[in-house]
């Protein structure tokens, strides 16, 4: 179904719910066509997979001072 000019995928099932958020496959980030138009999939705010683990321990260490 689209939400607004989005397609979107409806998971309304236990089972489904599970096997998408343990398979890598499902598990990326929507990209605003705004951010992939000027940046080009590079940043830190719409990162994905490594580089969101990577951010997200750059951000929490520099949040505790290190």
């Amino acid at each position: 179904c689209y939400f607004g000019q989005q397609l979107v995928i409806v998971l309304n099932n236990y089972s489904l719910i599970k096997e998408a958020f343990m398979d890598d496959n499902y598990s990326a980030r929507a990209q605003p066509f705004i951010f992939e138009e000027h940046f080009h999939g590079k940043g830190l705010t719409y990162a994905d997979g490594d580089c969101s683990k990577t951010a997200s321990s750059c951000f929490f260490f520099t949040y505790l001072g290190y």
